[in-house]
């Protein structure tokens, strides 16, 4: 998403009244979440016009809804018609971005579990199971902005209660059976080989965490998980260090502790400072 785009949504916002404000962001969320392949420049284009416009009428002694409408998803759905969808080279970078950090985690996992094998196919299903997650949220996310659990219309909220649970049962599925099921899948990578790759796992997502400006303290959370289950996956793929993770069990499990509650605190703190900006 174009950063600076939403800045200047987002400065328009604090011109409205409250009121006006919420309603402006209804619909904000509304489009952005109309779809993953929408062009994004477009969309913020388009709710910089509509946010214009709300400020004239508030200028004028209107209200957004006066000026909306009261049904402000059927206006909304209209002009979400008229926006144009990426090209597909953007799509697949887009898919690519959905990929790439899911396959990258689950190899990271699967060199540091106790087989050490790579299954080939169960990456592949974790990455479609990713991009099918990106596209149920924001269906659920869109479909839910209008929706209130008191309106006669329970789908929506139900649905998201509901859908994490079928997700995690074939994230299991995936990860555990499959190996099983489809073992001539798996790869069982040599010591020295493994550890190339969770050097370049380890250092390759530092890099880009680090550069990526989008939504980086959120991402930057995640960092001393990951070089805390790297280094844990490059010691156990050493005689020595297999040895020492074995002698340091309770010291392990604590360095696995707080990398996870690293990640709770530090995203928490990240999503106070980006609302508190906004």
């Amino acid at each position: 998403m174009n950063r600076a785009l939403v800045e200047r949504n987002n400065a328009l916002l604090k011109n409205l009244g409250e009121e006006n404000k919420q309603y402006a962001m209804k619909i904000a969320s509304y489009i952005r979440t109309a779809g993953l392949f929408y062009n994004e420049n477009e969309v913020e284009d388009l709710l910089t016009q509509i946010f214009q416009d709300i400020i004239v009428a508030q200028q004028e002694g209107e209200t957004a809804e006066q000026y909306f409408g009261k049904k402000p998803q059927e206006a909304a759905d209209e002009l979400i018609k008229n926006l144009g969808k990426i090209s597909m080279k953007n799509s697949l970078k887009k898919i690519g971005k959905i990929f790439a950090p899911i396959t990258c985690s689950i190899l990271l996992v699967m060199l540091t579990s106790e087989d050490g094998g790579i299954n080939i196919l169960s990456l592949f299903l974790f990455a479609m199971l990713g991009l099918v997650f990106n596209i149920v949220f924001y269906l659920i996310v869109h479909k839910g902005i209008y929706k209130k659990l008191l309106d006669g219309t329970l789908a929506p909220a139900l649905f998201g209660l509901i859908m994490p649970f079928p997700l995690l049962a074939l994230a299991y599925a995936i990860f555990f059976l499959i190996p099983v099921i489809a073992p001539f899948f798996t790869i069982y990578p040599s010591d020295s080989v493994a550890i190339f790759m969770l050097v370049t796992l380890v250092l390759g997502a530092t890099i880009i965490i680090i550069r990526n400006k989008e939504s980086r303290n959120m991402k930057l959370a995640f960092l001393p998980f990951v070089w805390i289950w790297g280094g844990l996956g490059i010691a156990g793929r050493i005689p020595q260090g297999e040895s020492w993770i074995a002698d340091n069990e309770i010291f392990v499990v604590i360095l696995l502790i707080f990398g996870f509650f690293f990640v709770i605190i530090f995203s928490i703190i990240a999503l106070l400072k980006e609302k508190k900006r906004q």
